[in-house]
C-alpha cells in the first residue's frame, strides 16, 4: 500500500541532505548537508539557516540531554560533541588503536551511552578500509568504545525502551541486542538509498519507518510491509517532529514532511 497524500516539500536546493533531528527547546529540525559540508536549522518562519559551517562531513548527529550536538564526522573519521563554548571533543576516533574509517549514523541512550556505525561514504573498492565496518558502543563517561557488531551498517535507532537496536546493515534490516551478541538474520531485506544510507526511525508504537531508494517503508517490528511513502529521489534519514506525528524526511536535495495519524 502506497500512502503520501499528506507529503509536503519543507526546503529544498541541498547536494546530499541528511542526519535530520528534532531539537525540542528551539522547535527546531536540525539537519545536514553533507557535500556542503554544512549543518543547517529549520523552521517554518525562517526557513534553513547555517547553523554549523564547517561540519567536517557530518553524516549522523544527535542532541545530548544539555542540548549539544553529538556528530559522526565522515571527514575526520571521528565521534565529536560540540560544546557550549564552541570548543569540539573527540568522543571516538580509534578502535583498537586504528583509525575509524567514518561514522556514519548515531542513537544515544537515556544514561548518555552512544551507538554508532562505522561506513565511510565510500565504499571498500573504492577505499581501502582502516579495519572492518561495525557497530560500536560508547560510554562518553568512561571512555569504553566496543565494537559489538562487525559488517556495513549505516542506518541506526533504539528502541523507547532501549532493549533493541534497529540497523541498516546493505538493506537488510537488523533487530540487534544493545550490548552485543550474535548477528540475527534479518527480518527484512529492502532497497537501500543511494548504496550507503537507508536511516530508521522508530514511531511511538514501535512502527520502523525505513529510508530506501524510493522514498519510505513502513515495517512493524516482526519486519513486515504496512505502508511505503513514495518519493521522487532515494531517501537518506528520517526523524519525528515535537508531536512524534510529523516525520521529517531527507533525500539528497530537499526535505519533506510527512503528517502520520495518531497512534501509528
Amino acid at each position: 500500500m502506497g500512502v503520501n497524500n499528506d507529503l509536503r516539500v519543507v526546503a529544498e536546493g541541498f547536494r546530499l541532505a541528511c542526519a535530520p533531528i528534532w531539537d525540542p527547546p528551539s522547535g527546531r529540525l536540525i539537519f545536514a548537508d553533507l557535500i556542503r559540508s554544512t549543518v543547517y536549522a529549520y523552521d517554518e518562519r525562517r526557513g534553513a539557516t547555517v547553523f554549523r559551517l564547517p561540519a567536517q562531513l557530518t553524516a549522523g548527529q544527535v542532541l545530548d540531554p544539555q542540548g549539544r550536538l553529538i556528530r559522526c564526522e565522515q571527514e575526520t573519521a571521528q565521534v565529536v560533541r560540540d560544546e557550549d563554548d564552541a570548543s569540539v571533543t573527540v568522543l571516538a576516533s580509534h578502535y583498537g588503536g586504528k583509525r575509524l574509517n567514518g561514522p556514519h549514523d548515531i542513537a544515544l541512550g537515556a544514561s548518555g551511552v552512544i551507538w554508532f556505525t562505522d561506513h565511510p561514504l565510500v565504499t571498500a573498492e573504492d577505499q581501502e578500509l582502516t579495519q572492518p565496518l561495525g557497530l560500536y558502543r560508547l560510554d562518553p563517561s568512561t571512555g569504553d568504545l566496543a565494537r559489538l557488531y562487525e559488517g556495513g551498517f549505516t542506518g541506526l535507532a533504539l528502541s523507547s525502551d532501549e532493549a533493541t537496536l534497529y540497523a541498516n546493515r546493505s538493506g537488510e534490516i537488523m533487530r540487534l541486542d544493545p550490548q552485543g551478541g550474535p548477528s540475527p538474520q534479518p527480518i527484512a531485506v529492502l532497497p537501500q538509498a543511494g548504496g550507503v544510507f537507508g536511516g530508521i526511525a522508530l514511531s511511538a508504537s514501535g512502527r520502523l519507518y525505513v529510508g530506501t531508494a524510493q522514498g519510505v517503508s513502513i515495517l512493524d517490528q516482526s519486519g513486515n510491509p504496512i505502508a511505503t511513502i513514495a518519493l521522487p529521489e532515494p531517501v537518506t534519514n528520517l526523524t519525528w517532529g515535537n508531536d512524534h506525528q510529523t516525520l521529517y524526511i531527507t533525500t539528497f536535495t530537499a526535505i519533506y514532511a510527512f503528517d502520520v495519524p495518531v497512534a501509528k
